[in-house]
């Protein structure tokens, strides 16, 4: 199972992007962080796809934002989504 986002890279270069996916419960404890990386050019748009692995059936928040590899810049803004697993 995967988790889809797109991300659109802002920087006018290109980077080596890895995506992070922060998942929280209603408390707000981080139950898992799960990556996916690829590499974008200046000004596109591309989905990266973040494996879940080991998350429990529930409802939680997900935290998403990309940083660049090479200088630790993010290329995108956070989003937060509701994912609910069955």
């Amino acid at each position: 199972m995967v988790l889809n986002q797109t991300v659109f890279n802002s920087c006018v270069g290109n980077a080596d992007v890895v995506m992070f996916a922060v998942w929280k419960i209603a408390d707000g404890q981080t139950v898992a962080v799960e990556t996916g990386g690829a590499y974008m050019t200046a000004r596109e748009t591309l989905n990266f796809y973040v494996p879940i692995y080991n998350i429990v059936p529930g409802t939680y928040t997900v935290f998403l934002f990309g940083v660049s590899v090479s200088n630790n810049v993010p290329v995108s803004s956070e989003e937060q989504v509701q994912v609910t697993l069955v």
